[in-house]
């Protein structure tokens, strides 16, 4: 599952990426958006859109889990 997570960050966009390092990390979006220089709003767009990438391709993951062991 790790692997998966880590193989999907690595197609995000790089802002994106680096905003879910900082959220799995423990930071909230106001030290972010400090730490980058960007909006709080910038940091939530991403995160939120990165979290999104990961759900989709979690879901993927799971049902092909699913058919294999069917």
């Amino acid at each position: 599952m790790l692997s998966l997570i880590n193989s999907t960050m690595g197609t995000l966009p790089a802002a994106c990426a680096k905003v879910l390092r900082f959220h799995i990390e423990g930071w909230d979006v106001k030290e972010i958006a400090q730490k980058l220089g960007k909006s709080q709003s910038t940091v939530y767009t991403q995160k939120q859109k990165a979290i999104d990438v990961l759900k989709s391709k979690l879901k993927e993951y799971s049902l092909k889990l699913f058919i294999f062991f069917i």
